[in-house]
């Protein structure tokens, strides 16, 4: 986002909300930069840029609205509801967070989560030998 900070004094926050085509609200994020943060900037242009993690966004139609705002008191200074559109397409090759599958995949958000699955040792473990359950010990 680029905007102008035509009075110095303010604490502005640059924020960013995505919706649907449906005009369902996804998320909606605020700069929270240390740098900036409760910090009055002064006049000049400025250039703020969000990074969304890859693999986050699932797939379809997603509208972003730009904003500045302050919070104390609370004050939307410019909101442009509609500043870009773009449509996220949900690959089936490299390294898509839906991994293999390839039927519908529900939700607004498909975040690739890091997962862990550990084997409890002490617990007995059932395994098919023939056609047929064994109960053994690890």
């Amino acid at each position: 986002m680029v905007y102008e900070v035509l009075k110095s004094g303010f604490v502005l926050v640059p924020n960013f909300h995505f919706y649907t085509g449906e005009g369902v609200c996804v998320f909606a994020a605020q700069d929270n930069d240390p740098s900036w943060r409760r910090k009055p900037r002064p006049m000049g242009r400025y250039l703020s840029t969000a990074w969304i993690p890859g693999n986050y966004l699932a797939e379809g139609m997603l509208i972003v609205g730009a904003a500045v705002s302050t919070h104390n008191p609370v004050t939307v200074h410019l909101f442009e509801r509609e500043a870009v559109a773009f449509q996220v397409i949900d690959s089936f090759e490299g390294d898509s967070a839906r991994g293999d599958y390839r039927g519908y995949m529900p939700g607004l958000v498909r975040p690739e989560l890091k997962w862990e699955t550990q084997v409890d040792r002490d617990s007995v473990s059932r395994f098919a030998v023939d056609g047929q359950e064994q109960r053994s010990e690890d």
